[in-house]
């Protein structure tokens, strides 16, 4: 396969939603998407010469908290967390809200609320689908469900069109966006391997 042919694919998975992905996870989603037989080294290498290669992240000392008790999740539904998040549309300088609720396990997001005003009733709502979503009313164990707060995002577009991108980047999240912490697999593929047995699922403390 010629350079130019990959160094354009590096090029367009750049310019969608896989924009912040570095050499190793492109090189797992031009193996998957192309069926490309490539090793990461010679994806770094064009990936250079594009410079196109992400800075290395620096890692800092972390800030001494304090953190609720650690578990071993072992399956789905065991551990949820919930983020309420906010966003601004600048054009009509107000805020919108969004609660997400994310399995610890396969990273899934199982429940969201999105909306221009976030009560009670509303977190209740999103936790109340996700329950139903992923049929646990009758589990021995209910999820344990942690919260933490979250960074702010931005929208320039209208209510409307900030919340179709929440729902995009939910469904890309889910269904696409590879995770280091699930084999390099999406959310939603990382499950349904696993509940096949057809992988070993990863050992996680959250």
């Amino acid at each position: 396969m010629p350079d130019a042919r990959i160094k354009a694919w590096i090029r367009q998975l750049l310019q969608g939603p896989h924009h912040a992905c570095g050499y190793r996870k492109l090189t797992r989603l031009l193996r998957r998407k192309y069926r490309l037989i490539i090793d990461k080294k010679k994806v770094y290498r064009l990936c250079k010469e594009l410079g196109v290669l992400l800075a290395r992240r620096q890692i800092r000392q972390p800030v001494p908290r304090r953190i609720a008790r650690s578990r071993v999740v072992t399956g789905p539904n065991q551990l949820w967390r919930m983020d309420i998040k906010y966003g601004y549309v600048a054009g009509l300088k107000r805020h919108f809200y969004m609660v997400s609720i994310i399995d610890v396990f396969d990273r899934q997001i199982v429940g969201y609320h999105v909306d221009k005003v976030c009560h009670t009733r509303h977190v209740l709502k999103a936790v109340q689908k996700a329950l139903w979503k992923r049929n646990v009313q009758g589990q021995a164990h209910p999820p344990v469900i942690r919260t933490d707060n979250g960074p702010q995002f931005k929208s320039k577009e209208t209510f409307e069109q900030a919340f179709a991108a929440v729902d995009r980047f939910i469904r890309f999240y889910n269904t696409e966006r590879l995770h280091g912490s699930l084999k390099d697999l999406p959310p939603s593929e990382y499950l349904e391997l696993v509940t096949a047995g057809m992988i070993q699922p990863q050992r996680i403390t959250a």
